[in-house]
């Protein structure tokens, strides 16, 4: 029963540890140099959902552009990859990402215009949002701290006199704190302990009658 109870209390422990802010780089996911792939489904617990955009990740595109992208080389933060946000020029063009499980808090992200300047426009299922310019010669850091949040849409506005056939908004080392679990979960989660140890106790119990 000791024993049981003392596994039971370190996970406990374990779980009630505050969430440290996780950095979703996307440089884990395999994309070859040069080149772009479609965001891999449920990558970091998250569901990137296409709007009237489409989410990508890219590896140092330049070459395979067919047109001057220099904001995709210039918007990496952490070894190659970004995330990318596709859409059409002249026009303005969304995606979202959500947890699969639960809530999360928005922290911060990186944000690059690939061929050219964007207006961004960035909001939450809460009713947060921001508004913002990036150009394409670095990353933007952009920090949001909303809490609680279940759904955020990005939306890309590309300039009415852009000439390219695509326009695209890269993004980068995307923060974000997972949720710790509503008091209620908590008090489920005890009780589940408890419980476990109650068992315990009737097992040691019922197995020293026996061998009295």
């Amino acid at each position: 029963m000791r024993t049981v109870l003392i596994k039971a209390a370190l996970v406990l422990f374990a779980l009630m540890a505050p969430a440290g802010a996780t950095v979703i780089t996307f440089d884990d996911i395999s994309v070859p140099a040069d080149s772009a792939i479609t965001m891999p489904a449920g990558y970091a617990g998250f569901n990137w959902s296409s709007g009237s955009g489409g989410w990508a990740v890219q590896n140092n595109l330049s070459a395979a552009c067919g047109f001057p992208c220099p904001g995709y080389v210039a918007g990496t933060v952490s070894q190659s990859n970004t995330a990318v946000l596709s859409g059409l020029a002249n026009s303005s063009f969304s995606a979202s990402f959500s947890p699969v499980l639960g809530t999360f808090t928005f922290n911060s992200a990186y944000f690059t215009g690939a061929f050219n300047d964007v207006t961004v426009a960035v909001s939450d299922n809460l009713g947060d949002s921001r508004i913002f310019q990036v150009g394409t010669n670095g990353p933007q850091l952009e920090s949001f701290d909303w809490v609680g949040v279940s759904a955020v849409t990005i939306t890309a506005t590309i300039a009415s006199d852009a000439d390219l056939a695509s326009a695209d908004l890269a993004i980068d080392n995307l923060t974000v704190n997972v949720a710790v679990p509503e008091p209620s979960t908590w008090a489920m989660m005890i009780l589940g302990f408890c419980a476990l140890g109650f068992l315990a106790y009737r097992r040691h119990d019922k197995a020293a009658l026996r061998a009295a």
